[in-house]
């Protein structure tokens, strides 16, 4: 299941919401998609997608009349920006950087769309919000790696 963070960046005064897409989670336009495929070597469990919503954008408050898409415009904001987690963890690079060297990454912030300029988050806010990412996607990579295991054995 999805995973959200909400939170205001003081820099910029905006509510954002950060979404981890794990493994068979849906994403993209009205949630018609859904991760995990043979088609990319980047997809896999252990590298989910993060997106990242204006909660505060015009979009983001206006009613269309569809009840679902609404429901999501509602509950994440308008969709800006989508990275693979090892992308904004720095780990993508053929590294192996432990948790603290990742917020080396994340100090000086990130513009998620060079056209819109309000869409960038200070580097307090990616902070936070990747700490929360990182804390959270260890939890459920445990929990799915257990699963995984109860499987493997009942196959044997």
């Amino acid at each position: 299941m999805a995973f959200l963070y909400k939170g205001t960046d003081d820099w910029s005064g905006i509510k954002w919401c950060v979404r981890t897409v794990y493994w068979h989670d849906s994403y993209g336009l009205n949630d018609m998609l859904t991760y995990g495929g043979d088609y990319n070597p980047y997809e896999k469990p252990e590298n989910p997608l993060i997106e990242f919503y204006d909660m505060d954008s015009l979009v983001a408050n206006t009613e269309t009349g569809d009840e679902g898409h609404d429901a999501r415009i509602k509950e994440r904001g308008q969709f800006v920006s989508r990275y693979y987690l090892d992308t904004l963890n720095g780990t993508d690079r053929g590294t192996h950087a432990s948790a603290p060297q990742f917020e080396d990454n994340w100090t000086d912030g990130l513009n998620l769309d060079g056209g819109v300029e309000r869409w960038s988050i200070s580097g307090e806010f990616y902070t936070k919000a990747m700490q929360a990412v990182n804390a959270d996607f260890k939890e459920w990579k445990e929990n799915w790696m257990l699963e995984h295991e109860e499987t493997e054995d009942a196959k044997v």
